[in-house]
């Protein structure tokens, strides 16, 4: 080891460290499909929501549309927090126009109660992608892609999370069969194949849903 680093041996590497990829860009796997599909601005807020819904409503996810600029509210529960996100229009607008002000503008219209008091914990910007990389599994050094690694899909359907599981427990009943030497090295070339062949028609359903949502 040292100050600036230290050396690692390893039979298998798995790539889980999300869209950003670090491996993936690392061995210049590229990521195929249209990216900035749209971008979005996550604001946390601190608020209490139980006057907003009867007793009886505990939702978990809401989408406003009479509002200005349409946005939805993601709450765990409705005593403390909630999570908004409005889409914005780039290069029309872009982080800069998005003051203090506009901000307490938009989550208080989201919330559809002025008089309910809120405060913005935290202000965040992504970018939703449609991408598949071309390749799950780089010989040269046993190194997989898994979850959003290897593939980015819109929020809507919950199939980002889901197809990113199976990637995982596909690879690791393989690795389970080859390190206890029921199963040749070979099963584990088989990986990619497999799952990448999965990944379009998931994403694609994504898409679909993104169009209609959004």
């Amino acid at each position: 080891t040292s100050r600036t680093g230290y050396m690692v041996n390893y039979k298998y590497v798995v790539d889980a460290t999300g869209s950003a990829g670090v491996l993936r860009r690392a061995l210049n796997v590229k990521m195929q499909g249209p990216k900035g599909i749209k971008h979005i601005v996550n604001v946390l807020v601190k608020v209490d929501l139980r006057r907003v819904f009867p007793s009886y409503e505990k939702p978990l996810m809401n989408w406003v549309i009479s509002t200005p600029m349409p946005g939805i509210s993601i709450h765990s529960n409705l005593t403390n927090r909630m999570n908004a996100q409005f889409v914005y229009n780039p290069p029309y607008e872009g982080k800069e126009d998005f003051t203090e002000t506009r901000i307490n503008e938009l989550v208080s219209g989201l919330i559809g109660d002025s008089s309910i008091p809120f405060e913005v914990e935290d202000l965040s910007f992504w970018r939703m992608d449609c991408q598949i990389a071309e390749r799950y599994y780089i010989n040269q050094g046993n190194v997989f892609l898994v979850g959003d690694s290897a593939h980015r899909f819109p929020p809507t359907g919950g199939l980002g999370m889901n197809t990113g599981i199976a990637d995982a427990q596909a690879l690791a009943w393989r690795l389970g069969m080859v390190e206890r030497g029921q199963a040749s090295p070979m099963l584990l070339a088989q990986y990619g194949p497999e799952r990448r062949s999965a990944a379009p028609k998931n994403l694609n359903i994504c898409s679909i849903r993104i169009k209609l949502s959004y």
